[in-house]
This record gives C-alpha cells, sequence and structure tokens, in this order.
C-alpha cells in the first residue's frame, strides 16, 4: 500500500467524520466542529486533484473516496438533529437526509454487485456536483450554529440547499439504477 498525499487527505477525510459526529453528539465547539468538516470536504477536491496532477492515483485511492464522501455526508447528516432547536426543523432536515442515505447505501450495493466489470456505473459530472451540494448544505447548517452567524438565517438556507441536493441525489440515482438494469439485461 503507497502512501500518497492523496491517499492520506482521504484518511483525513474518513478519520474527520466521526469526529464531526462526536462533536456534534456532545454538543461541542461549534466553530471546531465546522472546521473540521469544512477542511475534510475541501479534502474531497485536493485529493483528487493532486492524485491526477502528481500522477499518484491508485486503486486503494479509487476505493476509499467514494467511502470517505459518504462517510462524511452520511455520518454528519445522522447527527446534525443534535444541533438543531425545534422539532419542525428536524423534520425538514429528516426528509432529505432519509433520501441521501438511501440513495448512498442503494448505489454503493449496485457497485457492489457489478464490481469492475460495468463501466456503466462510472462516476458522473453530476454525481460529482450532488455530492458538493451535499457538503454545502451540510457545511452551511453546520455554520448556523456558529455564533459569529446568528444574524443570517443559515438554517433556512441550508435546508433549501440539502433539498436542492436531495433532488440530485435522487436524479443520479435513478441514473444509476438505469445504468445498472441495462447492464443487467447485458
Amino acid at each position: 500500500m503507497r502512501f500518497t498525499i492523496p491517499n492520506l487527505l482521504t484518511f483525513f477525510r474518513l478519520t474527520a467524520a466521526p469526529c464531526v459526529a462526536i462533536f456534534l453528539l456532545l454538543n461541542l465547539s461549534a466553530t471546531i466542529t465546522l472546521s473540521i468538516f469544512f477542511l475534510a470536504a475541501v479534502t474531497d477536491y485536493v485529493d483528487g486533484y493532486l492524485a491526477r496532477v502528481l500522477n499518484q492515483s491508485s486503486s486503494l485511492g479509487k476505493v476509499l473516496d467514494p467511502i470517505a464522501d459518504k462517510a462524511m455526508v452520511i455520518i454528519t447528516i445522522c447527527f446534525l438533529h443534535f444541533s438543531l432547536d425545534d422539532d419542525i426543523t428536524k423534520f425538514f432536515l429528516g426528509i432529505p437526509a432519509i433520501v441521501i442515505i438511501f440513495r448512498e447505501i442503494f448505489v454503493s450495493g449496485i457497485r457492489e454487485y457489478v464490481g469492475t466489470k460495468s463501466d456503466l456505473l462510472v462516476v458522473t459530472r453530476l454525481s460529482k456536483w450532488k455530492t458538493a451540494l451535499q457538503m454545502i448544505a451540510i457545511g452551511v447548517l453546520l455554520a448556523s450554529n456558529v455564533g459569529y452567524f446568528e444574524f443570517l438565517p443559515l438554517t433556512h438556507i441550508g435546508l433549501f440547499i440539502l433539498w436542492f441536493a436531495a433532488l440530485v441525489t435522487v436524479i443520479t440515482g435513478i441514473d444509476y439504477f438505469k445504468k445498472f438494469l441495462i447492464d443487467l439485461k447485458g
């Protein structure tokens, strides 16, 4: 196993996900929680960029990168409700959270079933946007707990972006499912 800079960044993202969850669960510093999440989200772009530029793409990175993305999104979204005050806001977080988590698990299952024998389930540009939207929405929701930003309606903005991300998530999930059905017939 080669420890390249991109792989180390991916490992950071993998370990950051449970750290964010613990900070949310224990209601620790909102600023540190946001900072950890933000740094981890940035590594999603940086590790891929460095892998291409430094020619350090690896099989390990190709496997761990999507796992790290899903861990960041799913774990954080599951624990975000600890930072929310009212039941209505929790409801409006819960619906897109269910959609996002279901799609991520479903598509991971499809990929597991198909394995490397199909080129149909490669990551699409829209799927990259989906991940970015999810991370932006979660980042905005985490920022809504930071005292410096109390004057901004970040909870509402974050929920709006999260619902939009859930819509894009459904669209990409349907796209992968259609490709999977074609692959099954072939």
